[in-house]
C-alpha cells in the first residue's frame, strides 16, 4: 500500500504553491516516503514574493518551498534560487541528497558538500542546438558542463540521456528510468 504524500483532508485545506518538478519528481518524492520514516524535499516556485519560504510538514514528509525569480536568474548563474536551495538544506542537515537536473538544484547539491546524486532528465547540447540562438541557452550549457564536472555522482533517465551524460563526465552514470506508477491510470 502507497503512503500518501498528502491525506485528501490536507490537500483540501492546505494552499500549497506549485514547486519546480512534475510527475518524475512526484513519483520519486512517493518512492522515497514509502522507505525512509522522513523525506525533506526543497523546491522553488514564483508564486512566493523574492527571499518569502513556506512550509508544508506532515509525519513523513516536508516540503520547504523558496522563491524563484522570473528568468531563473542564469545572468548571475543561479546565485539567488542555489542560495534559497542551500538555505533549505543547512535547515534540514540531510544525510544525503538527490537533486533533480536544474541547473539550480544541482549547483546547490554540489555547493552543499554534502554526498549526493544528480538525476539528469534532458541532454543540454541538444536543447543548445535545436533552440532559436540565445545567450539563456549558451549559458545553461556552460554550467551543465560545470555540473558534470563538479558532481558526485549522476542518475539518468535514460539511455539516450544517460549516454550523453558519460560524455560529459568522468564519474559513473547508471540509468534510473522514469516510470510512471500504474496508479496514475487507475480512474
Amino acid at each position: 500500500q502507497t503512503k500518501s504524500l498528502l491525506t485528501e483532508a490536507e490537500l483540501v485545506n492546505t494552499a500549497l504553491p506549485g514547486g519546480m518538478g512534475g510527475v518524475p519528481v512526484v513519483n520519486q518524492t512517493i518512492s522515497l516516503v514509502e522507505y525512509f520514516d522522513k523525506v525533506y524535499v526543497g523546491t522553488l516556485t514564483n508564486e512566493l514574493k523574492p527571499y518569502e519560504e513556506i512550509y508544508y510538514e506532515n509525519d513523513n514528509l516536508k516540503i520547504s518551498y523558496s522563491s524563484i525569480r522570473k528568468g531563473h536568474g542564469l545572468k548571475d548563474f543561479c546565485k539567488v534560487e542555489t542560495q534559497e536551495l542551500k538555505k533549505i538544506i543547512n535547515d534540514i542537515s540531510p544525510d544525503f541528497i538527490i537533486a533533480n537536473f536544474t541547473v539550480e538544484y544541482a549547483l546547490a547539491a554540489i555547493n552543499s558538500k554534502i554526498p549526493h546524486v544528480i538525476i539528469v532528465h534532458d541532454h543540454p547540447w541538444h536543447i543548445l542546438k535545436t533552440q532559436k540562438f540565445h545567450p539563456y541557452w549558451i549559458l545553461r550549457f556552460c554550467l551543465s558542463l560545470y555540473i558534470y564536472l563538479k558532481g558526485q555522482s549522476f542518475l539518468a533517465v535514460n539511455n539516450y540521456v544517460g549516454n550523453f551524460t558519460k560524455y560529459f563526465t568522468q564519474k559513473k552514470v547508471n540509468v534510473l528510468g522514469n516510470p510512471l506508477r500504474k496508479e496514475f491510470f487507475q480512474p
